[in-house]
Order: C-alpha cells, then structure tokens, then sequence
C-alpha cells in the first residue's frame, strides 16, 4: 500500500520489479515451518542467485521466542533472533543483511529525544544483536517533521536528520535553522 502510493517512475518501477520482491502482510510465524516456508518462497523468486538483503516487517507480525516467548522476554528475543533470523540467513546467504522493523513503545516524545534507542518496545536483546540501527520519529503531532536518530556498533557517529515531505518528496532539513 505504501509503495503503491509512491512516486515512481516507471523507469525505476521496471529496473526494481527485476530483483526486488515485496510481499504483502504475510499471515505466517517465523517458527521452523516458517524459516522453511520463506526459505523456499526466497529460491523460487531467486532460483540462480540469493538476495543481498531481507527485510522483515515488523518484527512482532512473524515473532516467534519459542515456547510461551513474549518479544518483551530476553530470552525470547535472542531465541527469535538466533533461531529464526539467523537461521534464515546461514541458509541464505551468510554475507546477506537483514534489516529488522520494530515498533516503538509509548514513552515521552523528550525520552525519545534524550535516549532515542531505549524507545524500542520489548527485549533489550534486540538492540545488542544488530550492527546498525534506526530510529523514526515525529516530536511533534502538528508538525510534518520527522527526526532520524541513528546507532552504530562500528564506524563514527551519524548525527541526527530531520526530514519532511516537500512537493511530495522526501527532503533533508538543516537541524540548525528553522524554516
């Protein structure tokens, strides 16, 4: 639904559709039938090759932490994490990237500002499994701009973006001006 209303071109649209697959909402647990089942759904839209990236979204629509695992258990999380995501990938491709949609819990929008990345809903573990991570969110309700907080295990520090729709596209803003 997202894509559909997107502003593609079909230049674009057409060079996508030859190694870009988007499903849409799948009704299916990432449990071990469903590692097989996204398993053989990957290498029949890539039968010669493996993709250089899966993206799972979100997180909480396929959660599977095992025996009675909630996705706020640590335990849980890391069993999902493990067993299922990584499972999927060593099965792929090990050099694959994956990236990992997850919601946000509702706390204040200054906690968010102060401590963007303990804004994730459920198990800590999730945030010591990933390389990299990112954090959307709207500060205000009234305004069109959204801040972009960012995470790295390696590399230096991305600082913040703020960005907002303009003439239908995504525009990057100067954090240190207002418009």
């Amino acid at each position: 639904e997202r894509i559909k209303k997107l502003a593609i071109s079909k230049e674009t649209f057409f060079k996508a559709s030859e190694n870009l697959i988007a499903t849409s909402q799948v009704k299916m647990i990432l449990n071990e039938q469903g590692v097989e089942a996204t398993y053989h759904t990957i290498k029949h839209y890539f039968p010669n090759q493996t993709p250089d990236i899966i993206c799972i979204a979100p997180i909480r629509n396929v959660f599977d932490g095992g025996e009675n695992g909630s996705e706020n258990d640590n335990n849980a999380m890391l069993f999902f994490l493990q067993n299922r995501v990584e499972k999927l990938r060593s099965m792929l491709n090990h050099d694959m990237g994956i990236i990992l949609c997850h919601h946000t819990k509702k706390i204040k929008k200054k906690d968010v500002e102060d401590d963007p990345f303990q804004a994730f809903s459920g198990a800590g573990s999730l945030r010591s499994f990933y390389s990299s991570g990112l954090i959307l969110h709207r500060p205000s309700e009234y305004e069109p701009k959204i801040h972009l907080h960012f995470e790295l295990r390696n590399g230096s520090a991305i600082q913040r973006k703020i960005i907002e729709k303009v003439d239908d596209k995504w525009t990057e803003l100067n954090p240190f001006s207002e418009r």
